[in-house]
């Protein structure tokens, strides 16, 4: 009784559906044939081994049936077949789980197939010795195509099913059961688990599975994971002893979890492939799923298999990894994952990864992500990367995602070359939005970490292209120290770059940072070393309404090394605003195409297209050279330019500046100390000014806020600035002459409060440049009027009298033309008092120079009437005028006064 307690106790860990479900006598009685076949199984005991003889056979398949079926530790399940046998199908029909935590084995090079629809355990202990490949299933039923099924629910006669199985038959799911594996069998203390012969195939297939620590190998064969939770059919595949699955779309899965160092692993010399089919997978805690070929394997022509996983939600946890991994010679298969909903990479170390290892040649990895969401968060290194490491000879692979939304939160999305080789190419199509936030920062305290974001790059140590970097979108936001990133560390030059989103929003928010935020695509200095890389900037594009670079965020092509400056292209249809710097650590916010103080190379080029241009606030656009290289050219087409505390410059420190070209329709405007400047020589050295060529129909700027167009030199040659402006407006040229006047210690206009437009030579008054503005042609004197040569006698101007006409009654009228009233006495001064006037329509006018004669009105005799000569109020109030021969009285009239 002692030791069938002890059997039990052991059982407790590994069992699904009941704890101890054995009879007392389980010790002796584990496997036990059910006598539903023609030629029933039959078990032998010997010590702790079960010999399996008998069977039915059909063909190369041979049947056996179980009312239970377990191996207790220490125990081995030996199914005795002929070497004939091609496939070993064995159910159990009596509704229990199965427990193994012992040895199943088979001869030959049979493939087992072992089906319990109550559950399957395989415990610490469990292992497999089998010839071929291994099949644990909870289907009801194995099918062999028109012939009829092997049923463990509806047991029948297997007699004539001679062919190939074709599919497993779930028509029942038993709630609550499933496939637990935490086999962790070992061979030279290396994690085995359950593990078939090198290039056969491990498939479990059931309900829930469920790997705790345990490990499955399949080296260079195949191994499969499949769940389902509603009745439905897995087509089986069967080509000799290699198996594989066949999983519906519409088929409801259920969930599978690998945790606790599980490990499934299918790498070796070749092949390999990994399927995982599921509603929801997930892994954890350090768990591993391993293709690729182990170290001092494979050759050129060596390829590994893919890694594909299909579920509604995947999730990786503190450490779990999906990894294609070359350490010895061979290209890399893909890593596919198609996710109804959700993929999530969280903390340290989680990731998918495909790897050409250090010393190794071949590929890496393409790497293929299809979800509804993805966010990767706290990984602390790249949490989806195609890689090469140092020393190692081959390409990384191409990375693909296709989503609705995509957050990486300090973490990092990579084609990287760490070797000899290019980066891959990285797409990303996101329906709704791209979010990319914070540093990764690196897996323990003393590391520097790395940028979060998306990149396609070679590294410090690397020599090759860098990769080209796709990404469509409709809001793309980049902040606190991610990146977009196309760029080369090392030698070699850098990629193309292309991001197409309706919203850009590059910033920062103030939180301390290691690393650059914004996109970038150039040559640039890895702040980890000091040596300069070697190689171009390469071509940036952005199609976008509306970018916005704010608080620190860059938009850059520059190159750091020996080499030039890439090509900046911006087509925003709304705007683009470029303002602020970071608060923690000054970074200015910028557009540039420049070339470092490293760098001995050309500044890049820059062309924006947009309605609307904003540089505000310290912002910076440039294409300058600290080395000794040329500033490179700016081109801006837009309507409005406004700029206040902000620089669009071409400058160098000792070569020639560059050109900056405005084409505006409506007008630019510099406020509070901007700068657009194509000065050279910056360090009191060498070079020509550039040019600067302003198309506007105005230049505004503010009285006494000291902005600037400058196109200046220090020894060498003043560049040239032609403005063609229908007015400018405060802001006006400065000569040389005026500037020694005014700031002869330097020659500076940015030391003055005015502003100026300059072109001069500091050391050289004979290197001065030109300032040219020019205004459409205008004659000035066109629609003015001639004045007379002869003034006019003032009292000639007043009339003592008038002569006007009453046309309806023939009686005398007064009028005067004009909207005033009484004419004024030119010789009273005038008065504020309240002047009388009329605003009816005259019937007679001014005599004017007229061309067109009218003919003579017929009118009746006219009256005369008396001028006036005064004005009384009458019994309303109102102003009359009277003349001398009036009977009015009813107040003193106001006599005209004598001439």
């Amino acid at each position: 009784m002692s030791g069938t307690g002890a059997v039990c106790r052991q059982f407790l860990g590994f069992a699904v559906s009941s704890a101890c479900f054995l009879s007392i006598n389980c010790a002796i009685a584990q496997i036990t044939p059910d006598r539903t076949l023609p030629n029933n199984s039959s078990v032998m005991i010997n010590g702790s081994t079960f010999n399996i003889t008998g069977g039915t056979q059909a063909g190369r398949n041979l049947f056996h049936s179980f009312q239970q079926f377990s191996v207790p530790t220490g125990g081995t399940a030996s199914f005795s077949n002929g070497l004939d046998i091609q496939n070993i199908f064995s159910r159990v029909t009596g509704g229990l789980p199965s427990n193994i935590d012992g040895i199943i084995k088979a001869n030959g090079t049979a493939n087992l197939f072992f089906l319990n629809p109550n559950g399957i355990v395989f415990g610490r202990n469990a292992s497999l010795n089998v010839g071929g490949s291994f099949v644990a299933t909870t289907a009801n039923a194995i099918q062999f195509g028109t012939q009829g099924t092997f049923s463990a629910t509806e047991p029948n006669n297997p007699a004539l099913l001679t062919v190939n199985p074709t599919a497993l038959f779930y028509n029942r799911i038993i709630t609550g059961t499933s496939i637990q594996n935490n086999s962790q069998a070992s061979v030279n203390e290396n994690l085995k688990g359950l593990q078939v012969p090198d290039g056969k195939s491990l498939l479990l297939v059931g309900g829930n599975i469920t790997l705790d620590g345990g490990g499955l190998t399949a080296y260079g064969g195949r191994l499969e994971l499949a769940s389902l939770a509603a009745p439905g059919t897995i087509g089986l595949n069967v080509a000799g002893d290699i198996l594989s699955l066949n999983v519906p779309s519409n088929v409801q899965g259920g969930n599978i979890s690998l945790k606790n160092h599980a490990l499934v692993n299918v790498t070796g010399t070749g092949g390999g492939d990994i399927a995982v089919n599921a509603s929801k997978f997930e892994m954890s805690n350090f768990s591993y799923l391993q293709t690729g070929v182990p170290q001092g394997m494979g050759n050129s022509s060596t390829k590994t298999g893919d890694i594909n996983i299909n579920a509604d939600s995947v999730s990786l946890f503190d450490g779990a990894q999906i990894d294609n991994l070359i350490y010895g010679k061979g290209i890399a298969g893909a890593i596919n994952l198609n996710v109804g909903n959700a993929l999530t990479i969280s903390g340290t170390e989680s990731a998918i990864l495909g790897i050409l290892g250090i010393g190794s040649v071949g590929r890496s990895s393409d790497i293929n992500i299809r979800a509804k969401e993805i966010v990767a968060e706290n990984t602390g290194s790249a949490s989806v990367a195609s890689a090469t490491l140092r020393k190692s000879t081959g390409d990384a692979g191409d990375i693909t995602i296709n989503t609705g939304n995509l957050i990486v939160s300090n973490s990092q999305f990579g084609s990287l070359v760490f070797g000899d080789g290019n980066a891959g190419t990285f797409k990303v199509i996101a329906s709704n939005s791209v979010k990319l936030n914070g540093e990764s920062p690196g897996t323990s305290g003393n590391e520097a970490g790395f940028p979060g974001g998306i990149l396609a790059q070679v590294d410090v140590t690397g020599n090759g292209k860098g990769g080209n970097l796709y990404i469509e979108t409709r809001q793309l936001s980049v902040s606190d120290g991610s990146k977009v990133q196309a760029a080369n560390f090392g030698k070699g030059n850098a990629g193309t770059l292309f991001i197409r989103a309706d919203k850009i929003d590059v910033f920062n928010t103030g939180r301390p940072l290691t690393y650059l935020t914004g996109i970038f695509n150039g040559v640039q200095l890895d702040p980890r070393t000091v040596s300069a890389p070697n190689g171009n900037g390469g071509d940036l594009t952005i199609e976008t309404r509306k970018l916005s670079i704010r608080n620190g965020g860059s938009i850059r092509v520059d190159t750091q090394g020996q080499g030039n400056g890439g090509r900046l292209l911006i087509k925003a249809s709304d705007s683009v605003e470029v303002t602020g710097n970071s608060n923690t650590s000054q970074e200015t916010s910028q557009i540039s195409a420049n070339v470092t103080r490293t760098g001995i190379g050309n500044g890049g080029s820059i062309t924006i297209e947009t309605p609307l241009l904003r540089v505000t606030d310290g912002g910076i656009i440039s294409t300058n050279s600290q080395g000794v290289g040329t500033g490179g050219n700016l081109n801006i087409q837009t309507r409005f330019v406004s700029l206040n505390k902000g620089q669009i410059t071409s400058q160098t420190v000792s070569g020639n500046g560059g050109n900056i070209t405005f084409n505006l329709s409506d007008y630019i405007l510099l406020r509070n100390g901007s700068q657009i400047s194509t000065n050279a020589g910056t360090a009191s050295s060498g070079g020509n000014g550039g040019n600067i060529t302003i198309n506007t129909p105005f230049v505004i700027g503010f009285p006494l806020e000291n902005t600037d167009i400058t196109a200046n030199a220090f020894s060498g040659s003043g560049g040239r600035v032609s403005i063609n402006a229908t007015n400018l407006f405060n802001i006006a040229p400065l000569s040389r002459q005026e500037l020694v006047r005014l700031r002869s210690q330097d020659l500076d206009p940015r030391q003055l409060p005015t502003n100026d437009i300059t072109a001069v030579s500091q050391q050289d008054a004979n290197l001065n440049g030109i300032v040219q503005i020019n205004t459409p042609d205008v004659d000035p004197g066109r629609s003015l009027v001639t004045l007379p040569s002869v003034a006019n006698n003032p009292p000639k101007l007043v009339s003592s009298s008038c002569a006007a006409f009453n046309e309806t009654a023939g009686g005398n009228n007064f009028t005067i033309t004009g909207r005033g009233g009484l004419p004024p006495n030119p010789y009273e001064p005038l008065t504020s008092d309240v002047l009388w006037s009329d605003t009816r329509l005259p019937l007679t006018t001014a005599h004017q120079n007229q061309t067109n004669k009218q003919a003579a009105l017929i009118r009746p005799k006219p009256i005369e009437i008396l001028p006036a000569t005064g004005w009384v109020f009458n019994g309303k109030g109102e102003v009359t005028l009277i003349s001398s021969a009036s009977n009015t009285t009813s107040s003193t009239p106001a006599s005209c006064p004598v001439r």
